[in-house]
């Protein structure tokens, strides 16, 4: 009833007065038709909202990047949906991407009258992965791996007042942004960490570190209240990635030997949106994603090398001979 009421309004009075102010009565017949299209398009496009006949893409993607360097490894994970069956074919803008389908969950269940399809992933002009296809009314997933390039590096630097700052030239526009610094005493095995709420962080903008102690818990987000309250004021309703959130904040764990003394100077933040890089095709009407930032800024120096304990002349070879008597 609301869209008839617009339509009328907007086809009848509302016509009329437009060319009535142009002194051209006569031409709100012609506009006429134009309107009846325009208001067939908008109904159609409504229906498909409320009934389901549309294509959807959801992504999850993690964006890892090291040091100063101006690029990253960007890892997709992409949800195809359609109502009706489809067969998609994702085109990537870099060669050295690999992509795969992925089951849904751990187990795969298959409906009466699927069918097997086999897809195939070609590197020639164009990287593009083909064939993959969704029966109606399910989800196909989609994992790819590439390598981005940045505008810039999303560094660790210091202000004119030599404080620790970090500098964001990287093209992108982060929100949630904290920082993490991971750092040992002389006197304690034990990790210590400081930590540091920044909140969004904008491109060529820079951010000094207000690093205070912190206890870094597996089990929950960090700055939960500075996230909730970052929530109320944005107002927008947005994809839910705390349990990535939380993998990103750990580390490794301390009897690694690997990184049993690494410090580290971490960021980790969100994009609200799907990176560029990967074009679907048909294009799905309706797409929405959320971008994990991991940036390694800094890490502490390796320690010294030692020399061993033992030297050549301290191990001894002996032959034995089992048949002598």
């Amino acid at each position: 009833m609301g869209c008839l009421a617009l339509y009328l309004v907007v086809l009848v009075p509302l016509n009329w007065m437009v060319f009535h102010t142009l002194g051209r009565v006569e031409w709100a017949w012609i506009a006429a038709p134009a309107i009846a299209v325009l208001g067939t398009l908008a109904v159609v496009r409504l229906a498909q909202l409320d009934i389901g006949f549309v294509r959807s893409q959801s992504e999850i993607a993690l964006l890892e990047l090291q040091d100063d360097l101006p690029r990253g490894l960007l890892s997709r994970y992409t949800a195809f949906y359609s109502s009706l069956s489809t067969t998609y074919d994702v085109t990537f803008d870099q060669a050295n991407t690999v992509a795969t389908p992925f089951p849904v969950g751990e187990e795969v269940q298959r409906k009466i009258g699927d069918r097997q399809f086999d897809v195939s992933f070609e590197q020639h002009a164009d990287t593009v992965l083909r064939g993959l296809a969704v029966s109606s009314n399910s989800t196909r997933m989609l994992h790819s791996e590439q390598m981005v390039e940045l505008e810039g590096p999303l560094k660790l630097g210091m202000s004119s007042r030599n404080y620790p700052q970090v500098e964001n030239h990287s093209g992108l526009n982060l929100r949630n942004v904290v920082v993490v610094h991971r750092y040992f005493e002389d006197n304690q095995d034990r990790p210590q960490y400081k930590a540091s709420w920044i909140g969004e962080l904008r491109h060529d903008v820079s951010a000094v570190l207000g690093l205070t102690p912190y206890d870094l818990a597996s089990d929950r987000l960090p700055f939960a209240d500075e996230r909730a309250q970052a929530a109320r004021e944005s107002r927008t309703q947005r994809m839910n990635v705390d349990e990535l959130l939380k993998l990103a904040f750990q580390f490794p764990r301390e009897n690694d030997p690997r990184y049993a003394r690494r410090e580290e100077y971490r960021l980790v933040g969100q994009i609200d949106e799907v990176l560029p890089g990967a074009e679907a095709a048909p294009t799905a009407s309706q797409i929405q994603g959320v971008t994990v930032v991991l940036a390694h800024l800094a890490y502490g120096d390796q320690p010294l090398a030692q020399p061993d304990v033992n030297s050549r002349g301290d191990v001894k070879t002996t032959t034995t001979n089992l048949f002598e008597d």
